[in-house]
């Protein structure tokens, strides 16, 4: 059946396929008669052959039986009625040729008896036969015509393979042993034996193990009295050819007989094989007969199914899809009910995005100038043919994450492509009409026409499932209930997006109400933080944690504290741009608190604030007064080193100089130079000195007074530093 699983096959050639299969049981049938013919029936076949052939053998054991009661009768009869004496008178002569007419008689009683004499061994042996009586010249005759087992009976297979029933009737006579001598007719029993063997058989039979008769194929006797000892029938395949195998065992005074019959298999089933031949040469034969006649019959019913295909696909040199005709047409029909449901789609987003568009344009207020019945007729024209009653607005947007705030915080535009393609999915779900009107990662804007709050409850309880489970953020809705006036849809639309800054920063879903709260801006927080910048010190977390608590207050609301933290960023802005630093070193408004509006935890709000924001801003100020005192003290040792002569010269007028504190200069001079502001100035007035020591004449109070020192006292500072007075040093170099 693989044959129909193949496409590429045309309906045609399957029609013509199924008439071949309906003929197709003809064929087995003869199949399976010949099979069972060369089976069952030959196995059956071949054992009434074997049990013809134990018939036959049978009836042959029956004859010999009756040779040997005939021939024990008529012995015991001569020895009751004769006496056996030399033929020396009339009367013994008389006697002996009645004993040969009664031997003629017994020689005719059965046609497997050649012949039927008595032997007489004497000192004159001699033997009476039906033809009279003659002397024994041959001596030799005496073994072959006794019985050698001492029983009144033997059969005997002479020297010349003549088989003898002997019997001991030597009561006959007082001459001698006198012995009944029956010799067996053996083209009789080759007769007899020839019914049981067929052509290219054979069949035997034995004494003893001494082959008496045989017709057709000898085997060794020793391999058929092996199988013989353990069955009757076999089968065996000798050189290629199997034989049946039949034995009968028989006992006959004390003597072991064996016949055999071995016959070729193929000959014995023959009338069967041809029988078999015929049945399936008849098969055939009405097998191909059919088969011709059904393809026949299948081309004339093909003619009208090929002229309609023809019409259908308006060719007539047409290929149909895969080779097959109904594959064909199942094929062109699917990709039409695929092409309409692709232009139903078409129409049907084609009829709803110009429905979206209409609401959109009213929003954007493009119909501003237009009075609220001609905006109605504008959004029928554009597809909303149903009466618009009354309508709901709903505002969605996500912010916060469920499971681990330390996650990315911003809907992404995966996340932004779910929450759209859920949203619609609910919408078409609850609404019989609805509108997008505005999508953005923000949040989503719905016109929802005609609805009860029921439907809309619903759908915002679902809404937040599925966002809560899919996306895994908090859900914020906001609405705008049974408005009528379509022509102010554009002034609902914009107050319900604004409605944002009333969200709560709680980590829950939220259906946003605005509220009216009197808030108070944390004015002296403020400038504690921004005095903490300013003096670049980094302990400012608890400070904005108290701004940011007091900016929420105990009523949560997202708005006042992105307005707050916004205040903030401005007065943190300027003191970064007084002090040249550019804003593209650090986090812009913006994306800060954008950043900011999607946490539900006031306590993230801080800690990301501080990480974003100040923090970065901390470091860059205090690289700046790193880098600016760095230069204030090179340009301090510059000073220094021109001004070392003025006795008056100190830190206060170097810190003036280089614009800096005096205790700034101080830290800052000991930090790059890691020696203090009096200590370098007392050793780069030493080093002059001695230099001026080795290479001048002056004395050393003018040296002293070139340096800035009293002589006294720069006396005390040489000695102090160098163990030595300046005038010892000078003698010394």
């Amino acid at each position: 059946m693989k044959f129909f699983s193949q496409k590429e096959h045309t309906f045609k050639q399957r029609l013509r396929m199924i008439s071949f299969l309906f003929c197709l049981p003809i064929i087995i049938i003869a199949l399976g008669i010949r099979v069972y013919l060369n089976g069952p029936i030959q196995t059956e076949f071949i054992k009434k052959h074997n049990v013809s052939v134990l018939q036959e053998v049978d009836y042959l054991n029956q004859q010999i039986g009756q040779i040997e009661i005939l021939s024990s009768v008529w012995g015991q009869n001569l020895m009751k009625q004769f006496s056996i004496v030399p033929l020396n008178d009339s009367s013994a002569f008389q006697k002996i040729m009645t004993v040969s007419q009664d031997l003629f008689r017994f020689k005719n009683s059965n046609p497997l008896i050649k012949n039927c004499e008595v032997f007489i061994f004497s000192e004159e042996s001699f033997v009476i036969g039906d033809g009279g009586t003659w002397s024994i010249q041959d001596e030799s005759l005496y073994e072959e015509y006794r019985i050698s087992n001492d029983k009144e009976y033997q059969w005997v297979l002479t020297s010349s393979n003549q088989l003898l029933f002997l019997q001991n009737i030597s009561s006959v006579s007082s001459l001698g042993e006198v012995f009944l001598v029956t010799t067996m007719n053996k083209p009789a029993m080759l007769e007899l034996l020839a019914l049981s063997s067929i052509e290219n058989g054979g069949s035997a039979l034995s004494i003893d193990g001494k082959m008496i008769v045989s017709t057709g194929i000898e085997f060794d006797e020793n391999y058929i009295i092996g199988h013989a000892n353990r069955m009757s029938t076999w089968q065996e395949t000798i050189d290629t050819i199997q034989y049946s195998f039949v034995t009968a065992k028989m006992a006959r005074l004390a003597q072991n007989w064996l016949f055999y019959s071995v016959s070729p298999i193929t000959t014995i089933a023959q009338p069967i094989h041809r029988f078999s031949d015929i049945l399936l040469f008849i098969g055939v034969a009405l097998f191909l007969f059919f088969v011709a006649l059904g393809q026949v019959l299948v081309k004339r019913q093909l003619k009208p199914m090929d002229s309609m295909l023809n019409d259908i696909f308006g060719n007539e040199n047409w290929q149909p899809h895969d080779g097959n005709e109904f594959d064909s047409l199942r094929h062109e029909w699917q990709q039409i009910m695929e092409r309409k449901s692709m232009l139903e789609h078409i129409q049907q987003t084609h009829i709803k995005q110009d429905k979206e568009l209409a609401v959109s344009r009213v929003i954007d207020g493009k119909y501003s100038y237009l009075t609220e019945a001609e905006v109605r007729n504008q959004l029928f024209l554009h597809g909303w043919k149903q009466s618009i009653a009354h309508y709901h607005l709903c505002y969605v947007f996500l912010a916060g994450n469920m499971i681990d705030d330390n996650q990315e915080i911003n809907l992404n535009h995966s996340q932004a492509f779910i929450l759209e393609n859920l949203i619609r999915d609910i919408a078409s779900r609850s609404f019989q009409e609805y509108a997008v009107c505005t999508f953005s990662e923000e949040g989503m804007l719905l016109f929802i026409p005609n609805e009860s709050q029921a439907s809309m409850d619903q759908f915002i309880n679902l809404v937040n499932d599925f966002g809560n489970r899919i996306i895994k953020k908090y859900v914020m809705v906001i609405t705008q209930t049974n408005v009528q006036e379509v022509q102010r849809l554009a002034k609902y639309a914009q107050l319900i997006v604004k409605q944002k800054e009333y969200r709560k920063i709680i980590p829950e879903n939220q259906r946003i109400v605005p509220e009216t709260v009197k808030h108070v801006y944390p004015t002296y927080l403020e400038e504690r933080i921004i005095r903490k910048i300013e003096r670049h010190d980094c302990a400012i977390r608890d400070d904005l944690d108290a701004f940011i608590t007091h900016l929420l207050g105990e009523h949560n609301q997202q708005g006042f504290l992105i307005k707050g933290l916004g205040r903030l960023y401005d007065k943190i802005h300027f003191i970064l741009f007084s002090r040249n630093i550019s804003e593209n070193f650090y986090i812009s408004k913006t994306n800060l608190l954008k950043e900011l509006a999607m946490y539900t935890n006031a306590m993230k709000v801080s800690e990301d604030l501080y990480t974003f924001f100040i923090h970065p801003i901390l470091n860059l100020l205090i690289e700046q007064q790193k880098n600016k005192t760095d230069i204030a003290v090179e340009k301090a040792i510059t000073y220094l080193r021109q001004e070392y002569r003025n006795p008056m010269l100190s830190l206060e007028e170097t810190a003036n100089f280089v614009d800096l504190e005096m205790t700034q200069l101080s830290r800052e001079f000991k930090r790059v130079m890691q020696i203090n502001f009096i200590d370098y100035l007392t050793e780069l007035r030493l080093e002059i000195s001695k230099r001026e020591l080795l290479n001048s004449s002056m004395k050393i109070n003018e040296i002293a007074e070139s340096v800035g020192y009293t002589s006294s006292y720069f006396n005390r500072l040489f000695k102090r530093k160098y163990g030595i007075t300046p005038g010892q040093y000078r003698q010394s170099q």
